[in-house]
């Protein structure tokens, strides 16, 4: 909320918090005209519990008070507009966290539950231009979810960009979940330019240093690392390093993409990345912890890259574990599930490049043909795996 909503919100609470203890006690004229004033401001940002509270106060008073019938009547319909306005958001809103939950606490949601995504995405689909922000807002976020289900980037697309559209008439800068699933779609679509130019749009709109901004960094990152332009990515990361926010979850992901930059530096693709003491790295982010399911694999490729010139005994000791995650943990995501194969191969064949590359012709090809697509928000490809292979070929000896 930028500070102007902010402080007509606090406002209007104030009006609608003395009108409620006065509806007993006898409103005084001033709260009146106070009460109405703020009313048309609730009105124009949207506060829509707020407009139901001060248009009772209203219809109250010019009904039992002020015994104006036809002031009272206009502020009635408006309470009622605004009563059934709200039933409908409590209605939304409880489908919406139901639905949430089923699909983001399973990585593939079952049949059952995208039909009933579906049945809802069709039963509201006129909501998606709802002029009330929680009505649209949830309607929309559904329709999404949908649309990465089916693989439908563009549908997704179009949908982000226009919500993100209307919320700016609103007055609503920016919107940090629909940037962040922006990015998604036009990383896996490679319309990196437009991603990038959406994601700057957010951070600078949004205030340097918070949850979001360092949100929007990730996604920066991400852009310029599908797109190749490693050296860009390097800017990022340092960028929002200077302004970490107090996040666990935002600084176990940037500790992530550190250990990405250590890879590519040891592959002499970027400089100025310091060295990572492993045993302290993979002590803050252990592999196969429940915690950390969401960026397991992230970790379990890390663990491999960094371990190719200097501990190729852990990559050994480890293979056995990492093959039986595979196979238990990653039949959902079928790029990740060839890429760690092909991972495992290094080891097999005595990290020897010749023999590495020979023996995985097989999943390269199957890689090639199985493009990126979302399965996850934290389980996205920082660096495409194809890239990443390159580079580690390059790390084997003949």
């Amino acid at each position: 909320m930028q500070a102007k909503h902010k402080q007509a919100y606090l406002q209007a609470c104030d009006v609608a918090n003395r009108a409620d203890r006065l509806k007993v006690e006898g409103a005084k004229r001033e709260l009146v005209d106070l009460a109405r004033l703020h009313l048309k401001r609730a009105q124009k940002y949207h506060f829509n519990s707020i407009a139901l509270r001060l248009a009772g106060f209203l219809q109250s008073y010019f009904h039992n008070m002020a015994h104006d019938a036809r002031r009272g009547n206009i502020f009635r319909d408006i309470r009622k507009k605004y009563q059934d306005l709200y039933f409908l958001e409590e209605e939304i809103d409880t489908i919406y966290l139901e639905l949430s939950f089923q699909i983001n606490s399973k990585r593939s949601p079952s049949k059952s539950i995208i039909e009933r995504l579906n049945h809802i995405c069709e039963e509201y689909r006129n909501y998606i231009h709802s002029d009330s922000i929680p009505i649209r807002v949830r309607v929309v976020i559904l329709h999404i979810s949908r649309a990465f289900i089916n693989h439908d980037y563009d549908q997704a697309i179009e949908l982000c960009n226009n919500v993100i559209a209307w919320l700016e008439e609103e007055g609503f800068a920016y919107f940090s979940g629909f940037y962040s699933y922006l990015a998604l779609a036009y990383i896996v679509k490679g319309r990196y330019s437009d991603g990038l130019c959406s994601i700057e749009n957010a951070i600078n709109a949004c205030p340097v240093g918070t949850n979001n901004w360092s949100v929007f960094q990730v996604n920066k990152f991400i852009l310029y690392a599908h797109s190749g332009d490693f050296e860009s990515a390097k800017e990022t990361f340092f960028v929002a390093a200077e302004k970490m926010p107090d996040n666990a979850a935002l600084k176990e992901q940037w500790l992530i993409i550190k250990g990405y930059m250590r890879f590519l530096s040891s592959c002499e693709v970027i400089d100025g990345v310091g060295r990572l003491r492993l045993g302290k790295f993979f002590n803050e982010i252990p592999i196969f912890s429940a915690d950390k399911e969401g960026n397991n694999i992230n970790i379990i490729i890390l663990f491999i890259l960094l371990n190719l010139k200097k501990g190729k005994g852990d990559i050994i000791e480890k293979a056995e574990a990492i093959g039986k995650y595979i196979s238990r943990h990653l039949n959902y995501n079928a790029r990740a599930r060839i890429f760690l194969k092909m991972l495992l191969k290094i080891p097999q064949y005595d990290f020897k490049r010749r023999a590495v590359e020979f023996r995985t012709q097989k999943e390269l090809s199957l890689l090639h043909k199985n493009p990126i697509q979302v399965v996850g928000m934290n389980e996205v490809e920082i660096i495409p795996y194809e890239a990443l292979w390159g580079l580690i070929l390059d790390n084997l000896k003949n």
